[in-house]
């Protein structure tokens, strides 16, 4: 039985709680930008009609959605997610598109599934094991849920690996961009934001992501090892990435404020007049910049990891 520390536990309910008030933000961005990595995994899950699938840290509920509907009438999914406000939106989503009846959006720890063993066919994760303290639990529960035979799928944010050819293909892409930075014709999200932040507002000491992911940086390795070491075989691994525009200096604070753990958490520890000062300066920043024939962009990059339990 693994041993709760009261930090572990704190930070899982403020990183929760930190995503409430802009729920409504995040499942319009999260709609626009990771469409294309949601579809994806969706796919490589392999889901007959008639699955039960698990969505673990479903936030507003684009995968559970999209692989509901892949389903025939008697599949079903549970989307679990710490934030109220997340599964608010995820539920107003599933009545609005009339699968409230197929699809479950419960508040659930990751690191402690109310689950039974074997309960469902496929397991799938967007973006969510960066925000587990103890991702190898998370797994390990994961594994449990699942019966015998089968399928986890999940995608973390990543940078294109280095030893492959579509990492290659990826940076040589991104050479024009890295040519209009020097030029000063370029801010990227959520560098830019944090950068200024963290000038504006020091650290309180406390971490705004779970701990181990600055100690595994790489997580073409670290990742896949985890899931092997939970107990997964036959893994795999993919990446897949995009640059996308973002057309207003508003759209880009309002984009950054809802992805940035950084920025969303230390700009909601300090007054308005702190906030407002903040914004104005990136505010002119992106307004000279765009003068000058600039953009404004938002680099997405997503290692897609898949597994079988034997």
């Amino acid at each position: 039985m693994t041993t709760v520390n009261p930090n572990h536990a704190e930070f899982k309910t403020q990183d929760a709680a930190s995503y409430n008030p802009v729920a409504q933000s995040f499942d319009r961005f999260v709609t626009q930008l990771s469409a294309p990595v949601a579809a994806r995994l969706v796919a490589l899950a392999g889901l007959a009609p008639d699955n039960h699938v698990l969505d673990v840290g479903a936030g507003t509920g684009i995968v559970a959605l999209r692989a509901v509907a892949e389903m025939g009438p008697s599949g079903r999914v549970v989307g679990i997610d710490l934030s109220d406000g997340m599964l608010e939106v995820a539920r107003q989503n599933a009545r609005g598109r009339g699968l409230a009846d197929r699809v479950e959006f419960r508040k659930m720890d990751a690191e402690s599934l109310d689950c039974k063993d074997g309960s469902f066919d496929a397991v799938v994760s967007l973006f969510a094991l960066r925000h587990f303290p103890h991702p190898e639990t998370a797994l390990q529960e994961m594994h449990r849920v699942l019966r015998p035979g089968g399928r986890l799928v999940l995608a973390v944010g990543s940078g294109a690996p280095w030893l492959s050819l579509v990492g290659l293909v990826h940076r040589l892409k991104l050479l024009p961009h890295v040519v209009r930075r020097f030029q000063g014709k370029q801010l990227v999200a959520c560098k830019f934001l944090d950068g200024m932040v963290a000038a504006y507002v020091p650290s309180s000491g406390k971490s705004e992501e779970a701990g181990w992911t600055h100690e595994h940086t790489h997580m073409q390795q670290s990742v896949p090892a985890f899931i092997r070491a939970a107990g997964f075989q036959n893994i795999r691994s993919e990446w897949q990435g995009q640059q996308s525009i973002i057309n207003t200096p508003e759209e880009f604070w309002e984009l950054q404020t809802t992805f940035s753990s950084l920025s969303r958490k230390r700009l909601a520890t300090v007054s308005s007049e702190v906030v407002a000062r903040v914004r104005q300066d990136f505010m002119n920043t992106c307004r000279e910049v765009l003068s000058r024939g600039g953009e404004l962009v938002y680099p997405t990059g997503a290692l897609l990891v898949s597994g079988r339990r034997a």
